[in-house]
């Protein structure tokens, strides 16, 4: 049995429920700007104690300083406070020739320079500022594989004698003191395409007491992979070995090409070499990863990024392409070592999970990372941060699918190699791939 409600009765109702809204509405938001005004307070101490600091060096401190550079120290500091050593603030230079990494240009030289002391100044270096004035030499500590140095013939151990552009003197033995020695190496590391697309950087070095010179193009296109066609056990060239540098916009397509240049050259199995590859972005990978991985249905998840609080998670998905199905056939190895973070560690992951029955990990455990590094600008102070916004979980894997980094693949009749020797990791990644090409 229904029964309706009269207009006087469902009126009285609605001005009941006014009447009880109004209150719990005033108690919500009293309880919001309460909230609110405890976090004003919290921040107008911060800033009170910031201003406290600025008043006490300014009329204090010894000498004149830059505020600039202060404040940037600040920013610096606010993110390092975090504990993640995987966020971090880039001054303008460095996030410049981050962005420029990430659209696959080479923003620098790739080397780290030291300056050595004469005999003559450390012995003195205290007793005779004259002495301590007597130059040293500027050599090359370090050089990052693949970088535009290394491609220039450049070595560690390569003492500098000059360093110029067509128009630029970066660098003269001649000039070199102790005191300008970390003038002259910012300099060189810091040189810039003076509004070119690419600059020749002229070296003259010395190396075994030879002079020797060296051109080394920078802002040339970063060559995110390498290739070489190697020997199977049996002797026959048949091994694709692609060595997978960086993981930028550029590598999903200069993989596919190496993939199919090498195919044509008669390679039948392949070995991608992600030891000590880290740089990048997890949406790059895992455009990558997508060549090589099964055909699916367009838009399944490689991976999806899960963030904070109830922020909807955000998926790299699959365009049902891949080009191991029609050419990789015959197996591959992915050789991976504690330096593969990061993309990489995604990269080998979904490889060895979606095709378990076809490709092995060799080598030794990744470096463990599981969050997503995302990168914003700085407008008022410059440059910008990079910041973990997220865990990262792979088709196939859980929450702490990497905890422990990517595990290699288990040893077998096939697999056998010493995971410490770089070299033996190769070999047994060769031996393991050989009988599978014989038996054609």
């Amino acid at each position: 049995m229904s029964r309706k409600m009269s207009i006087g009765a469902a009126l009285a109702l609605a001005l009941i429920m006014v009447a009880v809204a109004i209150p719990v509405t005033y108690l919500f938001a009293e309880n919001r700007l309460n909230a609110l005004m405890g976090d004003l307070h919290h921040r107008v101490a911060q800033a009170h104690t910031l201003e406290e600091i600025r008043g006490v060096v300014q009329s204090e401190f010894y000498r004149s300083f830059n505020e600039d550079d202060i404040i940037a120290e600040m920013v610096s500091g606010f993110v390092q406070g975090l504990g993640d050593e995987h966020s971090r603030y880039l001054p303008p230079e460095q996030w410049n020739a981050f962005l420029q990494r990430l659209e696959g240009q080479q923003p620098d030289l790739g080397l780290e320079l030291r300056y050595v002391p004469s005999d003559i100044a450390m012995e003195n270096d205290e007793e005779d500022d004259q002495l301590a004035n007597e130059p040293g030499i500027l050599v090359i500590a370090q050089v990052a594989r693949d970088s535009p140095a290394d491609r220039a013939g450049l070595q560690s151990g390569d003492q500098l004698v000059r360093v110029e552009t067509p128009t630029v003197v970066l660098f003269d033995e001649e000039n070199l003191t102790t005191y300008n020695a970390e003038n002259f190496i910012s300099g060189i590391n810091n040189v810039e395409t003076e509004g070119e697309p690419t600059v020749s950087v002229n070296f003259t070095f010395l190396r075994d007491d030879e002079r020797m010179t060296a051109n080394v193009r920078l802002g040339a296109g970063i060559s995110t992979v390498a290739t070489e066609l190697m020997a199977d056990a049996n002797g026959q060239d048949t091994i694709g070995y692609i060595r997978v540098i960086s993981f930028f916009r550029d590598t999903a397509s200069d993989l596919d090409s190496a993939v199919r240049a090498l195919e044509a050259a008669g390679a039948r199995a392949f070995i991608i070499d992600v030891r000590g590859t880290y740089d990048g972005t997890l949406g790059f990978a895992a455009e990558a990863a997508n060549l090589l991985l099964p055909v699916s249905q367009p838009g399944d998840a490689i991976a999806t990024i899960h963030f904070r609080g109830g922020r909807e998670p955000q998926s790299f998905t699959s365009d049902a392409f891949n080009i191991f199905d029609g050419i990789v056939t015959q197996g591959m190895a992915v050789l991976v070592d504690e330096n593969t973070a990061g993309p990489a560690e995604l990269f080998a992951y979904a490889l060895s999970v979606a095709r378990a029955e076809s490709v092995v990990l060799v080598g030794r455990p990744t470096r463990g990372i599981n969050t997503v590094q995302g990168h914003f600008a700085l407008s008022q102070v410059g440059g910008g941060v990079i910041l973990s916004v997220g865990t990262i979980v792979p088709v196939g894997g859980d929450v702490a699918w990497n905890v422990n980094g990517v595990q290699p693949s288990p040893p077998s009749e096939t697999l056998q190699y010493n995971p410490y020797s770089d070299t033996s990791q190769l070999q047994g990644a060769i031996r393991h791939l050989s009988p599978v090409i014989s038996e054609e």
